[in-house]
């Protein structure tokens, strides 16, 4: 079932018609989850209002019963909207209003569903600044860019056919609402966000080798995510036309592939892709989520990667301070865990 249906079930007797009742805009933690869990399919339909629903906006003793709506981005709670101004606000454990800026850019909402909107993946962006880390915020921008969501009803991971949004359209959206509070947050963390990842781990694991001293990382160069390679000039050697390599370092022709729960299933087709890659040149390491997520194992892994691409492991005062807070942030603290 999609997102549409579920609102379309959720409506209840409360909803009345649309001009009574006004329209309802999601925003910040609940836009964003409404985003980070929206498929492909539903993503080609929709598109940006042409009009500001702001100008109908429901008051809160008539908002409609589509919160009991089983979508993941309703179930969090407390639920968060948009209004015009402090005639419509309410803070309560289930709701919390939010005051919308004077002027805002086009392509501010999108319309979900009769008189339901979303603020855009821009326009969350600049919303969440305020209640975000830098390197939050990063790891936000690098999931709106990224090529997979969240499916609504499994959890499972699933590959977009068309991207929500881009660091090039976060940072143009900021940069017209320059005024708005946390838009040059927004522009700084764009520049350091990944984009393309089909997994969230590769994010974490992207910014952890990349991002610069003073945010925590190693200030290895910024890797590529799911880089494809060519295997034309092998053609009669290899079997497919081209690869994806996880965490790329394309000038030097290394790799690191990330093995989950719910990544590379395929063990023989995968041992035959990493033949193939090496057949073209370029050496690759593995990185589990063990690794990842316990410190003394990843330093090994980054002193292994060092070597690969002849780059010297630096810190300066204060860095394994800042490292740790890093890690807090990508929510990477558990020092001691299984193998799954």
């Amino acid at each position: 079932m999609d997102h549409e249906r579920d609102i379309d079930a959720s409506k209840g007797k409360e909803s009345g018609d649309a001009d009574s009742n006004g329209n309802i805009i999601i925003s910040h933690a609940t836009s964003a989850a409404y985003w980070r869990h929206v498929g492909s399919s539903q993503t080609q339909k929709l598109r940006p209002s042409n009009e500001n629903p702001l100008d109908n906006c429901a008051r809160p003793k008539l908002f409609p019963e589509i919160f009991t709506s089983s979508f993941p981005a309703f179930l969090e709670r407390p639920i968060n909207l948009l209004v015009p101004d402090k005639r419509f606000t309410r803070i309560d454990s289930n709701l919390n209003t939010h005051i919308a800026p004077s002027t805002v850019p086009q392509r501010s909402y999108f319309n979900l569903a009769p008189r339901l909107y979303a603020c855009s993946p821009e326009f969350t962006t600049v919303q969440l600044s305020r209640f975000r880390s830098l390197a939050q915020l990063i790891e936000q921008i690098s999931e709106l860019t990224a090529d997979y969501y969240i499916h609504p009803r499994t959890g499972a991971l699933k590959r977009r056919s068309q991207r929500i949004a881009s660091r090039e359209s976060i940072t143009a959206f900021a940069n017209e609402a320059i005024s708005m509070r946390g838009a040059r947050k927004v522009t700084e963390a764009a520049s350091y966000a990944l984009e393309h990842a089909r997994s969230p781990m590769e994010i974490k694991a992207g910014l952890l080798i990349g991002l610069p001293l003073q945010l925590g990382g190693f200030r290895f160069p910024t890797p590529t995510l799911n880089y494809q390679v060519s295997s034309e000039t092998l053609r009669n050697a290899i079997e497919q036309d081209y690869f994806l390599v996880d965490i790329a370092f394309p000038e030097s022709k290394v790799g690191v592939e990330y093995y989950g729960e719910d990544t590379h299933p395929d063990d023989a087709a995968d041992r035959r892709r990493l033949n193939g890659l090496r057949a073209l040149g370029w050496k690759i390491l593995t990185l589990e989520k063990l690794q990842l997520y316990d410190v003394d194992l990843f330093l090994i892994f980054m002193r292994q990667l060092s070597l690969l691409l002849d780059q010297r492991i630096k810190t300066a005062p204060g860095w394994i301070d800042r490292h740790m807070k890093l890690r807090a942030d990508l929510k990477l603290l558990r020092v001691h865990m299984t193998a799954r």
